[in-house]
């Protein structure tokens, strides 16, 4: 039990859900290799990879980086600190055995764990309410901040709802309706929760990344906007297979996509703060962001863009904007977990730029490969791609391993006593 408090109740960011999201990660590229050595991975195998990385993976780190986000971002504390942490408990345990409902084609252990999913989220969501309802009450920009977390934590709820109607209500019985409501819950998890997400908390990451505030933020706002608009008109179109709509809905999320490149380019260009590696990391992502939103607009002429998308948009856009912000709160959460809450130990002065560059390397790496995989139906590449991530995710995990080392050490010396640092 004491191990219980000191891992997931103490911290500001609880560790054990960031631990969690990160073996996700690490299994993912291994999947991956296993999934694409004899072909291209497809069927079930390629939705349970899928949902280790936004289940297992992505899902998990956002709740636990909201855990302090919410009453951070909002000025409103939580009504009861261990209620949000125990929901994620919930919440994993349903990711573990959904995804391996997945892999062992169980459509059993995909509902089991698509429920206690939706428990845990429906948790989380319960105890972020009065935070969230006091923040959308008050003035400016506190309101506005309210809102956008409100919405989009909205549609991680709807999103996992929508899939829970897929495998228990739909199921494999209706096809026709399970290829639309499976299109919708892609869209609704990927676009309306971590797209919108990412956007909203980047309006105030991208200054202690950078150390420059934008210079146009309304863009944010109105790329956000755009975004969830468009995602709601193409869930309405996916469903009513209305293609006009369909076509319409991704044209301003390509618009939304490119405009808000424009703002964090622009910002990381301006950016003072040396710690250069999680600036790459985002500027990437955005990159990412619009050609997943231009290979979109392709599908419409030849849907074999989908899957380079699809992939763009989860590992190029989503997974580079996650680790640019790892290389950041994740350190200062080892920071504070070691030197205490008051330290202002900034997460460039411990972490090490050679391992940094190389993790960035390794994994534009397969960023590059994989999309490049699924682009030209290469089963090949995508093997080189799984390669390629899990040596970014070892790098990773090597360089975190040894900044906790370091910072131990810190905080353990005598009174007086210099810590070199090699």
């Amino acid at each position: 039990m004491k191990f219980l408090r000191s891992q997931l109740l103490a911290p500001w960011v609880p560790p054990l859900p960031l631990a969690f999201g990160q073996i996700c990660f690490g299994a993912s590229w291994i999947a991956l290799v296993i999934f694409s050595i004899q072909g291209m991975p497809s069927g079930l195998r390629l939705l349970g990879w899928l949902h280790l990385l936004t289940l297992g993976w992505v899902t998990t780190i956002a709740l636990a980086m909201l855990t302090h986000v919410i009453p951070q971002f909002t000025d409103e504390h939580w009504r009861n600190e261990e209620f949000p942490r125990i929901s994620q408990l919930v919440y994993m345990l349903g990711a573990a055995v959904t995804i391996v409902g997945f892999v062992s084609s169980s459509l059993a252990l995909m509902r089991v764990g698509g429920v206690a999913v939706a428990v845990g989220v429906l948790m989380f969501c319960a105890a972020a309410a009065p935070s969230l309802i006091a923040a959308m009450k008050s003035k400016g920009r506190r309101a506005t901040i309210g809102q956008a977390l409100t919405t989009s934590v909205g549609f991680l709820l709807l999103t996992v709802l929508m899939g829970n109607l897929v495998a228990n209500v739909i199921g494999p019985s209706h096809p026709d309706w399970l290829d639309r409501a499976s299109a919708a819950h892609g869209m609704l998890g990927i676009l309306g929760w971590l797209s919108v997400l990412i956007m909203g908390v980047s309006t105030r990451t991208l200054q202690p990344l950078t150390g420059v505030e934008g210079r146009r933020p309304a863009f944010h706002i109105i790329a956000a906007s755009g975004v969830l608009v468009g995602t709601l008109l193409g869930v309405l179109a996916v469903s009513a297979q209305a293609t006009s709509l369909a076509l319409g809905s991704f044209i301003l999320i390509f618009a939304a996509a490119l405009l808000y490149a424009m703002e964090v380019i622009g910002v990381v260009l301006r950016a003072v703060v040396r710690h250069r590696i999680p600036q790459a990391f985002m500027f990437a992502g955005v990159v990412c962001f619009v050609a997943a939103a231009g290979l979109v607009l392709l599908t419409f002429a030849d849907p074999t863009y989908l899957y380079p998308a699809i992939y763009l948009a989860l590992i190029g856009w989503i997974g580079n904007a996650l680790l640019a912000h790892m290389h950041h709160i994740a350190v200062r959460v080892l920071v504070t977990l070691h030197l205490g809450d008051e330290d202002e130990t900034r997460p460039g002065s411990v972490l090490r730029p050679v391992l940094s560059t190389l993790t960035f390397i390794a994994y534009e790496g397969a960023v590059a490969v994989g999309a490049a995989g699924f682009f030209w139906q290469d089963h090949s590449l995508l093997v080189a791609a799984g390669i390629f991530g899990e040596i970014a995710f070892l790098l990773m995990v090597f360089h975190f391993v040894l900044v906790n080392a370091n910072l131990r050490r810190r905080a353990t010396r005598p009174p007086g006593v210099m810590l070199i640092r090699p």
